[in-house]
Formats: structure tokens, C-alpha cells, sequence
């Protein structure tokens, strides 16, 4: 029994590793969310409330659905395949959709609860949404979505089976719930990040016109900042690796620095680098390193500057 709870076990934690590792395109395909990142407790409520709101929904209709064509499998196949099939695949993606979304559901609880510094707490967020198991959610939606697309434009009929009358029945429920579900979902979205239900954070569209110009670098300090283009030669000059032997990543977008990337060493350390893109777009909301906390200012140029002379 021991030796099964020991498989079990390393069998999780590879599955875990596997889940929640860096998608190596997440930062390309996912980067518009940054901007609701930035509304950290709108983001976790929004997800808290949606994703619990799916996950009961597909539990219900899923299980149900499953039964269904269990249950008349003999019959509704060979009376209309392409509908059956429709409706098998409807059923087996929302059974899917119920590992990513109730895994992601349990990461912003832990979240929401252990990171009391926002900046880690939207850092961990930004972490989980370019994870394979957040890309794995993704294209399930997708999928989900284009059979409902294939479904208004291909299948749309009104039929009858003698021999199984709920079948047409059920397919347009799953069709009407589908659309109440899309609305629901873009009514929390409208809720949550366009007319801030929080109180403590800022209208995402007007973040802009009340940003505190005193807490963000200005554009005369960024120009100051070391840029380096990785080539074949400097990679493992400025880029080491970690415990895992894999080669360090920008913390921000959690991607590996890679040959042909511009990067950016902060003068609070030189060993604190990241993707000349993501430092500057950090700098232009915050006015410290995201490694050290240390104020990026001109003092810390003239001391390095001072420093050198001495040296």
C-alpha cells in the first residue's frame, strides 16, 4: 500500500510540474491579460465567481448528458450521427473543462490567501496564465466554442425521434445554456473590470489619467538603464541557470531569456535582468526593481558611477 501511495505521489507531483510550467508562447498569446493582472482582487474575484458558477454548470450537464447517451446510444447514433456526435463531444469537452478550471479555481484561492504583497500576488497570477494548464483551459474553450459555431451554422434543424423525443430537445437547451452562460460571463467581466466593483482598485480605462506620475521611472532614468542583445556568445555571460540546470528566466513574464532578445540590467544589481520590453513596461507603473524592491532612481547611477571610479 505504501509503495502505491509513493507512485502516486511522484506521479502527482510531475503531473503538477507539468501543469503549472511556463508555456513557452503563453507571454505572446496571453500578454492582453496583463492589463486585468494589474487588477489583482477584480481578476480573483472574477475568476472565483465564474469559474465556480462553470464548474457546477458542467458538473450538472455533463453528468447528465453522459447518462443520456448512455442510455439511448443504440438509438440516437444511427438515427442522426452528425447530431449524436455534435452532442457527444459537447459532453466529454465540459467533463474536460472541469481539471483546469477546478485546478485554477484552487491556485487563486491559494493565492488570494498566502500572497499579501500584491506585487507576488500578480506576479503568481501572471505565472498562472502562462502555465500549459491555463493553455489547456484555453483550448478547450476554443473548441467548445467552435462546435456551438459549427452548430448555428451547419446543424440548425427542428426534428423529431419517435424513439428518443428528449434528444433534439436536449441539444437546444445545451444551446440556450450555452448562451445564458456567455452572458453571465460577460456580465461579470463588465462588472468586475469595467466599472470597478472593487473600491481599492482603479477603472481599468481610466487607470491612466489617475496614475501617480511619482511612483513610476521617468523616461530620462529608463534611457540610463544597460541594454544588452543576447547573442551566442554573451547568453551565459548574463544568463545563468537554476537549480534545475534550465537557463533563468525574466521574472515578469516568466519566459526564458533567449538569443536575439534585448535585456535590461538594473543598476540596484546587475544579476537582476529582464526582457528590455517587460522591465520598461514594469518601470512605467512601479519605481522599483521587481528582484529587490530598491528604488530605481539617480542615485543609485551616480554611487555605481563612483564606485567604478574607485575601483
Amino acid at each position: 500500500m505504501s509503495i502505491l501511495l509513493n507512485l502516486l505521489e511522484k506521479n502527482y507531483i510531475q503531473i503538477s510540474r507539468l501543469a503549472f510550467q511556463t508555456y513557452p508562447e503563453g507571454h505572446r498569446y496571453f500578454q492582453d491579460l496583463d492589463e486585468l493582472l494589474s487588477q489583482k482582487d477584480n481578476f480573483l474575484e472574477f475568476i472565483k465567481l465564474n469559474y465556480i458558477i462553470s464548474i457546477g454548470y458542467n458538473s450538472l450537464i455533463s453528468l447528465f448528458c453522459m447518462f443520456y447517451i448512455f442510455t439511448r446510444f443504440s438509438i440516437i447514433f444511427p438515427y442522426d450521427f452528425i447530431s449524436s456526435t455534435w452532442f457527444l463531444l459537447v459532453t466529454l469537452i465540459k467533463l474536460l473543462e472541469l481539471i483546469p478550471k477546478f485546478v485554477i479555481l484552487i491556485q487563486t484561492f491559494r493565492i488570494r490567501k498566502n500572497s499579501n504583497d500584491a506585487v507576488i500576488a500578480s506576479r503568481r497570477l501572471m505565472y498562472l496564465t502562462r502555465s500549459n494548464i491555463f493553455l489547456f483551459n484555453f483550448i478547450l474553450g476554443n473548441a467548445n466554442l467552435m462546435l456551438y459555431i459549427f452548430f448555428f451554422l451547419f446543424m440548425r434543424k427542428s426534428a423529431f425521434c419517435e424513439e428518443a423525443p428528449q434528444f433534439y430537445y436536449i441539444i437546444n437547451l445545451l444551446v440556450y445554456a450555452f448562451l445564458l452562460r456567455s452572458i453571465i460571463a460577460l456580465t461579470n467581466y463588465f462588472i468586475y473590470f469595467k466599472y470597478g466593483l472593487n473600491e481599492n482598485e482603479a477603472d481599468m480605462e481610466n487607470r491612466s489619467f489617475y496614475k501617480d506620475f511619482g511612483k513610476c521611472v521617468s523616461k530620462e532614468i529608463l534611457e540610463l538603464i544597460e541594454s544588452v542583445e543576447l547573442n551566442e556568445e554573451n547568453l551565459y555571460k548574463y544568463v545563468g541557470n537554476n537549480n534545475e540546470n534550465e537557463r533563468d528566466f525574466c521574472c515578469i513574464c516568466m519566459l526564458q531569456f533567449d538569443v536575439g532578445e534585448n535585456i535590461k540590467l538594473l543598476p540596484c544589481n546587475k544579476k537582476h535582468i529582464f526582457h528590455g520590453a517587460c522591465i520598461d513596461k514594469w518601470l512605467s507603473n512601479n519605481i522599483n526593481c521587481p528582484t529587490c524592491r530598491k528604488e530605481i532612481c539617480k542615485k543609485i547611477f551616480i554611487k555605481n558611477q563612483n564606485q567604478n571610479h574607485i575601483h
